[in-house]
């Protein structure tokens, strides 16, 4: 139950935040309690690790969900990204939001955020793992959202939300096929061998749909770097360390199951290639501190992509320790670069000079951060890249797998290091220029301690564990063994050696630092431009286009169908039967119907009743007639019940049509006849099409039913019981009042409140009659 408390804590967090900031301590100390909350759930993370946890509740037991969850080496490793980043950036935040009126709100979302991302990376079944991942979806879209009353805000949100949902219905349908295939919903227990019989090509294509929009993957990136629209806080925490991990913690959690094969290799490797060289180049073309770190977040994203479908031992070691090292130090970027706009008032590059001697306690913040983005020795970013480096040698012999990992870790980490460089340049001095304007204003109003410190702690810790990497070995050996689905025993080291890895990093350090001297040609350059309008605004301009034909569509469609008209309501509900229960009508085999005596001649009235009037309730133009005629249908339905042997039903028939009849006269004397009270040319055919086709799709039904073999183990069980347990004679009241009272009350509370609701739209029109206009009174006469 452990791991239930971790994640309900969260919860329920979220739901106390709120109520806390309602009181001045509760606004100050909001903060500094999340971020150690968040803490001590990390610190039970790894408490319960040695005991490999699990738990299993009965969620919907018919068909087999449960709320499983289960700690195992990816789960610990995301777990501890999830609570220890979020750690330091809710205390961030209550620095940054100081004085912001919806703290509380705030603080809900990111606590519920929170508890949704240590929900998905420990979930063990297949549903659990589902809803959790839309959770996500929705925190993020009310955090980046969050300042609502600006545009950039809303459309961002809900650009973000859009493109994850549709993920999330493919992973909805991928995990769907997944249990189909295997027979069950349970993590743990998924067999590759049964996937590979079945769907698997189209699980695999639906999971890395589900994954790229997720973790932004060209061309489905461009909501990232939109969402950079959100508070500080946000940035630092989903768009770098949390929920843009989610889609590559999906790839690696269903990596044993779908994983080692030629089309997940292609997939993934040419994906990530994509998405790490496009992200790098775009960085380059901005100026936004914010939004350089943006698409570099992007280009991580598509490394650790590549690295999973790279595979094997190094490939997982290298996939654990440049996640760990990218959440540490670019969590930390993105709080500094808020912290320069909190003080400096803008994150323009080019408008900051000379922050070093404003903010100095900052700018060793940056730099330290920065190291690690450079991927530099003694950094956990040089442990991750040179594990990177060593995984392209040793890609399973494939020589173009291989020399396409180093050309892309050449390329990107190239320009990922003069654009952290970029991201360094604002605490630059020149000798020959005053500070900026910017920096005179940060030198008035330095950051508090509470806007440098949390990104200090996340800085320095990539720092040490690039020092002593052989701290991260246990937790490294069962993360990459989770990946891999075979037991691993990593060795991380601060120091590999004369390899040819160190090679390669030396020359992507110097390509960097190459590109950034060459920044103010290189951001301008026409192939930059073109490259931003293909794999930039291209998307971003397809998303617009379709944004606006769904709009359009929407229109239509509800010109087309809410006409106000209850006649095409009723068309449309029909139609949709007949068409539905058609189709499902059309697979059922030819009716063996049971031989039936011949009907007596009282029935036959009956039968010549029910039509006659049937037909009656077409044909006269008069409300009144048409309504006498449907109630002799409602009548005669009661003969049937007495006939058959069911007083009862036939009495409550004829109370039920009674109060209809009363209740249709008394509402529709006050109702104004239309001027057209019946439909002419094409809407009569369309009338009496949907009309014949629902009595045919029913009376099918109805025989179909009819032919089944009738199984009244059931009724008998109602009938021997009602008398012991229920205490009546009459098995259908008996029904009704006690074995299923719930859901007669139910029935009784819809009709009660639709009848509140009818009752308060009818005052509401009687309250909005307008007043009679008095006329000038006649000679004469009254008026």
């Amino acid at each position: 139950m452990g791991l239930l408390l971790v994640v309900a804590a969260g919860f329920v967090a979220a739901a106390v935040a709120p109520w806390a900031a309602r009181r001045e301590a509760g606004r100050r100390w909001l903060g500094p309690a999340s971020g150690a909350l968040a803490l001590l759930l990390g610190l039970a993370l790894l408490l319960m690790a040695r005991a490999a946890p699990e738990v299993a509740l009965p969620w919907v037991p018919p068909l087999g969900v449960e709320l499983a969850l289960r700690l195992d080496g990816l789960g610990l490793l995301f777990g501890l990204i999830v609570t220890g980043v979020g750690a330091a950036v809710l205390v961030y935040a209550g620095a940054y939001l100081r004085g912001d009126p919806l703290l509380g709100r705030f603080f809900c979302y990111l606590l519920g955020f929170m508890a949704a991302m240590l929900g998905l990376v420990l979930a063990d079944d297949l549903v659990t793992l589902f809803v959790f991942y839309e959770l996500t979806s929705l925190a993020s879209y009310l955090l980046i959202a969050y300042e609502h009353e600006r545009a950039e805000a809303r459309a961002a949100a809900l650009q973000a939300l859009l493109i994850t949902t549709v993920g999330g219905m493919c992973l909805l349908v991928a995990l769907l096929l997944v249990q189909q295939t295997t027979g069950t919903l349970r993590l743990s227990e998924l067999r590759p061998e049964a996937l590979r019989e079945g769907p698997y090509l189209t699980i695999l294509l639906l999971v890395a749909a589900a994954a790229f929009t997720k973790s932004a993957q060209a061309p489905l990136h461009p909501w990232l770097p939109a969402a950079m629209a959100a508070p500080t806080p946000v940035s630092a925490y989903l768009h770098s360390a949390a929920m843009v991990k989610a889609g590559v913690f999906v790839l690696a959690r269903l990596s044993p199951a779908l994983g080692g094969t030629t089309a997940w290799t292609a997939l993934l490797v040419s994906a990530g290639a994509v998405t790490a060289v496009a992200g790098a180049w775009l960085a380059l073309r901005e100026t936004d501190l914010k939004r350089v770190l943006a698409y570099t977040t992007v280009s991580a994203l598509g490394l650790l992509t590549l690295l999973l479908g790279v595979g094997g031992r190094r490939g997982a070691e290298a996939f654990v320790a440049y996640a760990l090292g990218h959440a540490l130090y670019k969590s930390a970027l993105f709080m500094v670069a808020g912290a320069i706009d909190h003080a400096a008032g803008t994150r323009d590059v080019l408008a900051l000079r000379g922050l070093a001697r404003a903010a100095p306690a900052l700018a060793l913040v940056c730099g330290a951060a920065a190291w690690s983005f450079a991927g530099l020795p003694l950094s956990l970013g040089f442990v991750g890249k040179e594990l990177a480096y060593e995984a392209a040698f040793l890609a399973g012999g494939d020589l173009v797998v291989g020399a396409l990992v180093i050309a892309v870790g050449l390329a990107s980490a190239g320009m990922a290091a003069a654009a952290c460089l970029v991201a360094v340049r604002p605490f630059r001095a020149r000798p020959d220029l005053p500070a900026s304007e910017a920096a005179q204003r940060a030198a008035a109003h330095p950051p508090e301690a509470g806007l440098w410190g949390p990104p200090a702690a996340c800085a320095a810790l990539g720092v040490v564990l690039g020092v002593l990497p052989w701290l991260l070995d246990p937790l490294a050996s069962w993360a990459a063994g989770s990946i891999t689905g075979a037991p691993v025993t990593a060795h991380l080291e601060a120091w590999h050696g004369l390899t040819p890895a160190l090679g390669l990093s030396t020359v992507s350090a110097v390509v960097g630092l190459g590109t950034y001297l060459a920044w103010d040609h290189v951001r301008g350059a026409a192939p930059l431009r073109a490259l931003g309008a293909a794999l930039d605004r291209a998307p971003a301009r397809a998303y617009d286009l379709a944004l606006a034909g769904t709009l359009r569509l929407a229109a239509w469609q509800t010109r087309t169908f809410q006409t106000g008209n209850l006649r095409d309501y009723l068309a449309v509900i029909l139609g949709t039967l007949v068409v539905l229960g058609g189709l499902a009508l059309l697979r059922v085999p030819a009716l063996d119907l049971p031989a039936r005596e011949a009907l007596p001649a009282r029935d036959w009235l009956v039968v010549a009743l029910l039509l006659m009037a049937a037909l009656a309730a077409c044909a006269p133009p008069v409300r009144f007639a048409t309504i006498v005629a449907l109630s002799i249908v409602g009548y005669a339905a009661a003969l049937v019940y007495q006939n058959y042997g069911a007083p009862d039903l036939a009495l409550v028939q004829v109370l039920v049509e009674t109060l209809v009849v009363i209740l249709f006269v008394l509402v529709l004397a006050d109702l104004p006849l239309p001027a057209r009270a019946r439909p002419r040319g094409l809407r009569a055919v369309r009338d009496v099409g949907v009309a014949l086709g629902a009595g045919a799709v029913v009376t099918t039904a109805m025989l179909a039913v009819l032919a089944t073999p009738f199984d009244d183990k059931l009724g008998r069980w109602y009938a021997h019981n009602a008398v012991e347990l229920a205490h009546g004679r009459n098995v259908v009241n008996t029904i009704l009042v006690d074995f299923r009272a719930f859901d007669t009350l139910g029935e009784v509370i819809v009709v009660v409140v639709a009848s509140i609701g009818v009752a308060v739209l009818l005052r509401g029109v009687v309250r909005a009659a307008p007043e009679p206009v008095a006329g000038p009174v006649p000679e004469g006469g009254v008026a």
